[in-house]
């Protein structure tokens, strides 16, 4: 096996509903979701004679069986009837961490990707995807990336195309945003008030991210009010964007703008106010060996 390297690219919610909430527990979305480029690194070497095993930049992260991408590796040769393989798998992070970026899912979903072309597993994307789900609800999209309408737990995904040209501002607080916190919540709001996501998606494909934003809505930010989410939205509306939005449950927010050189000159200025902040556009997939 040759090393080999592997981007994860970052999952971005342009419109996040929640639609109601299982006997266990989970609760029912319907997304609209796409993947940007702002991506994990992940190197792939075979280690003869030694056991499975990863590490990351990111030393706060766990490095053992908690860790997504050894869940999603366990999920995948188990399937193929396997031990886990004798290689390392070393994470470079830049997606930050609790910014409802997905971060660990496409880490898994590049693993789980990655491991089956170097291994030789022959496990199809579409099985890939299925036994992802077992791994975390974002992995599945992460899997395949570009635009997706997802829902029930994560699991269900009807992908579609879009030629609809923007740039993106994300926009990282100080301070993450713990998921489970921010379920419990949105579970004591009666009151959601739900965004349009047929219209998002009819836009979307026919290339009108403008007219489709003004339909799209995130029931975390607008149940849940935050201080932060609201100043870094009114600043990315100021710097020009046509539409401004917590993905996720945050805490990142995003800005979409049809001018790069604004894009450019809005990140700048977050980075400025000491906010982390990157300029992004859609990719086609979540995953792509480089």
């Amino acid at each position: 096996m040759e090393t080999a390297n592997y981007r994860a690219y970052a999952k971005l919610n342009l419109s996040l509903d929640v639609t109601g909430k299982r006997e266990d527990g989970y609760h029912l979305m319907d997304m609209v979701n796409v993947s940007v480029s702002l991506f994990d690194t992940l190197t792939i070497r075979e280690t003869p004679g030694k056991p499975f095993s990863i590490s990351s930049t990111a030393r706060f992260l766990p490095t053992g069986e908690k860790n997504l991408i050894w869940k999603g590796a366990s999920a995948l040769f188990c399937a193929v009837g396997r031990d886990l393989p004798n290689v390392h798998i070393h994470t470079v992070k830049r997606i930050p961490t609790q910014a409802g970026l997905g971060g660990g899912s496409a880490d898994a979903a590049a693993a789980m990707v990655a491991l089956n072309e170097c291994c030789g597993l022959g496990v199809s994307l579409e099985e890939i995807c299925r036994l992802s789900a077992s791994v975390g609800a974002d992995v599945p999209f992460c899997v395949y990336g570009g635009y997706a309408r997802v829902t029930g737990i994560g699991e269900c995904l009807e992908p579609f195309t879009s030629p609809a040209r923007y740039q993106m501002v994300l926009v990282m607080p100080q301070q993450g945003k713990s998921t489970k916190a921010v379920f419990e919540a949105i579970d004591s709001d009666p009151l959601l008030h739900h965004p349009d996501t047929d219209q998002v998606v009819s836009l979307l494909k026919s290339g009108d991210a403008v007219s489709a934003m003004k339909w799209a809505e995130n029931v975390f930010e607008t149940s849940i009010p935050d201080e932060e989410t609201r100043k870094i939205v009114g600043m990315l509306r100021q710097e020009g964007a046509f539409h401004a939005a917590l993905t996720g449950t945050g805490a990142c927010v995003f800005g979409m703008f049809r001018n790069y050189k604004k894009a450019i000159h809005c990140r700048n200025r977050m980075r400025e106010e000491g906010y982390g902040a990157w300029t992004a556009f859609p990719t086609r997939s979540g995953v792509e060996r480089v």
